[in-house]
C-alpha cells in the first residue's frame, strides 16, 4: 500500500530567503555600520542566541561572510571581524550615491505627473467658471 502523499501548493512570486542569508544580512550589516566592530569575536552561540536560532544558520552565515572577506576564522577561537579596506568604503559611498540619484529621479518622476494632473484639474476648473 503506498503512502498518502501530501500535496504541496507551488508558490509562485517572492521566495523567503535561506535563514542564514538572514543571518549573514543581519551580521554584514552590523559590520558595516561599525556596531561589530573590527577585531570583534563573533561567538556562533551567543549570535544564536540573540537572533533566535539555531547554531547552523550562523555557522553558514559566517562562511558566507569569511567568503566576502568581512570575517577570518581564527582557530580555536572563532570568527573575528576584519576591518574594512579603503575599496570597501569607496563600494559603499557609490552605491548609496548610485540608489540616491536614483530615488532622486523617481521621485522627480512622480512629482512631475502628480503636477501635471493636477494642472489639467485646474484648468478644468478655470473652463467651468
Amino acid at each position: 500500500m503506498n503512502a498518502p502523499v501530501e500535496v504541496r501548493p507551488i508558490r509562485r512570486g517572492l521566495k523567503r530567503a535561506q535563514l542564514s542569508d538572514e543571518v549573514a544580512g543581519y551580521l554584514r550589516a552590523a559590520i558595516m555600520s561599525g556596531t561589530l566592530r573590527p577585531g570583534t569575536f563573533i561567538r556562533l552561540d551567543e549570535t544564536a542566541a540573540q537572533l533566535g536560532v539555531s547554531i547552523t544558520p550562523v555557522r553558514e552565515a559566517l562562511l558566507t561572510l569569511r567568503g566576502e572577506g568581512m570575517v577570518r576564522l581564527e582557530p580555536h577561537r572563532g570568527h573575528i571581524v576584519l576591518p574594512l579596506s579603503r575599496r570597501d568604503i569607496e563600494d559603499i559611498f557609490w552605491l548609496q550615491s548610485a540608489i540616491a540619484k536614483e530615488l532622486a529621479a523617481t521621485a522627480t518622476e512622480t512629482i512631475r505627473a502628480e503636477l501635471a494632473g493636477m494642472v489639467v484639474e485646474l484648468d478644468q476648473l478655470r473652463s467651468t467658471t
